[in-house]
C-alpha cells in the first residue's frame, strides 16, 4: 500500500517508529479487502452490494495509512473530475472518479459522477452501481444521527462528506464554524431551508478528524483552521437523488 508523507510522519509522531504501526496496516488490509468484494458485485443485478457492511468500509479507511479527510491527496483528480463532466468530456470525468475512488471508495461524490457519466453514455450496470454506493455511503451518514444538535450530530470521517448531506437534504450553505463540547469536535453548519425559507443548523461530529489532525500536527495545535465553503455546485441537485425512495 502507498504511504504518502503525511501518513509517514504521523506514525513517526504517534508510534515512535514501525513497530506501532501494525494495527493500522490491518485496517489498510481490512478496508481493501471489503472494497475488493464489494466491486465484484457491480455485474450483480441483485444487488450483491446490498451484503456489504458499508459502514465498515468507512470505519476501516479512517484508520487506515491511506485516510485524507480533508482531501488534500485528490484534490486535483477531483476539480478536474467536475470540470470534465460540466463539459461533458465523460470519459476524463470518469478517469478522473477512479482516482478518488482509489484513494477512498466511500467519497459520495466521485460516485455520483460517475453514475452520471455512465448514465450519459447509457451504460446502465455500471451507472446503477455507482448509484448504489453512492446512496448507501450516505445513508450510513444520515443513519448516525440527524445533525439537530452536537448530542445527535452526524458522524463523518472526511470534509466532503458534510457538503454531500447538505446536497442530499437540499439546503443551501451559508457559512460553517468549530465548535468543542465535552470533549467532542463539531462543525457547526448555518445553511438555507428552501422549503421552509428559513436558516438551519446542522451538526457534524468531527472526531475522526480531529484525532487525525492532532496525530499529524504538534501538540499545541488543536485543531485545524475552519475548512468553511460552499458543497460543489454542480453535485447538489443529483446527491439530493439519492435520498429519493425507490431502487436505483
Amino acid at each position: 500500500m502507498r504511504i504518502g508523507w503525511r501518513q509517514a510522519a504521523a506514525i513517526l509522531l504517534v508510534c515512535g517508529g514501525a513497530a506501532g504501526a501494525a494495527p493500522i496496516d490491518a485496517a489498510g488490509q481490512r478496508y481493501q479487502a471489503l472494497v475488493q468484494q464489494l466491486k465484484a458485485t457491480e455485474q450483480d443485478r441483485k444487488s450483491g452490494a446490498g451484503l456489504i457492511d458499508f459502514q465498515a468500509i468507512r470505519t476501516s479507511y479512517a484508520d487506515s495509512l491511506e485516510y485524507d479527510p480533508y482531501g488534500t491527496l485528490v484534490e486535483l483528480h477531483r476539480v478536474e473530475m467536475l470540470h470534465a463532466y460540466e463539459h461533458h468530456d465523460l470519459t476524463v470525468a470518469l478517469q478522473q472518479a477512479e482516482k478518488v475512488l482509489d484513494h477512498n471508495y466511500s467519497d459520495i461524490g466521485a460516485h455520483v459522477i460517475a453514475d452520471l457519466a455512465y448514465g450519459d453514455l447509457k451504460q446502465s450496470v455500471p451507472a446503477r452501481y455507482h448509484r448504489l454506493l453512492a446512496r448507501e455511503f450516505l445513508l450510513t451518514i444520515m443513519r448516525s444521527g440527524d445533525g439537530q444538535s452536537p448530542a445527535t450530530a452526524y458522524q463523518i470521517i472526511a470534509v466532503p462528506e458534510e457538503y454531500a448531506v447538505l446536497n442530499a437534504r437540499g439546503l443551501g450553505f451559508i457559512r460553517q464554524s468549530y465548535e468543542t463540547i465535552d470533549g467532542s469536535h463539531f462543525d457547526k453548519i448555518t445553511a438555507t431551508d428552501p422549503a421552509r425559507g428559513v436558516p438551519v443548523t446542522i451538526y457534524f461530529n468531527v472526531d475522526r478528524l480531529m484525532q487525525w489532525a492532532n496525530q499529524m500536527f504538534s501538540p499545541q495545535f488543536r485543531h485545524l483552521p475552519a475548512h468553511g465553503g460552499p458543497p460543489d455546485a454542480g453535485l447538489a441537485a443529483a446527491t439530493a437523488m439519492l435520498s429519493a425512495s425507490g431502487s436505483p
